[in-house]
Order: C-alpha cells, then structure tokens, then sequence
C-alpha cells in the first residue's frame, strides 16, 4: 500500500488495487466519498477539491451533505435475493435461514462521528 503525497492531499494504493484520496484541513482529514479506479482520478478529484477549497465553495461532509438512508440487513439481504437466480429450495433455504437473523443498521459511519473510546 503505496502512500504518495500531492500538492493538496494523500493518495494511497489499496491492496484491492483502488486509490483512496483524502485532504487535511486544519489537522482534520477529509476523504473521498468513494475509491477510484485510477491514480489520475484520484488526482483529478483532489485537484476539484483543492479548487472549491480556494474558491470557498467548499464545506465539511455534514454541512454539505444530506445524511443517507439506513438500510438494514434485512432490507439488503432480500434485495441481494431478489437480485439473484436461485432454486425455488434454494430461496426459500436462504430466507427461512435469514429469517430475523438481520436486523442490524448498515448506514454508513462518517469519518468524525465516531469517538475512539470503546
């Protein structure tokens, strides 16, 4: 995992072969929402950040952003079995084993609303 410093941010190479980019603001990290499949595009994103940076039309994630949806397990498992071609016996193994087994919150975690106290 290869980490390479540019003029505005950090981009690093992942074991999955993807590129995570992030920038530091005032000792606080922003990262992209998503990875990239390219080094230059990960550039290319740090570059449009650097620039609304400078511009001051950027904004920290939680004030620019609308929290996203909660999707449950559940709701993810029945689409994930709705989505796939299975035996009548297989989808019906697969729901009677899932049955409430699934009833967690899969919404995603933004880097600072966690705490590091366990």
């Amino acid at each position: 995992m290869a980490k390479r410093t540019t003029n505005f941010g950090t981009i690093r190479n992942l074991p999955s072969g993807r590129y995570q980019a992030r920038f530091t603001i005032n000792g606080q990290r922003f990262p992209a929402p998503d990875t990239f499949g390219s080094r230059a595009a990960a550039v290319d994103w740090l570059d449009v950040e650097r620039a609304r940076v400078l511009t001051g039309s950027w904004a920290p994630l939680p004030n620019n952003a609308t929290p996203p949806e909660a999707v449950t397990l559940a709701d993810y498992a029945r689409q994930w079995l709705d989505g796939r071609e299975l035996s009548l016996r297989t989808r019906a193994h697969y729901e009677r084993w899932s049955g409430n087994r699934f009833d967690c919150d899969l919404s995603p975690i933004h880097e600072g609303q966690t705490s590091q106290r366990l």
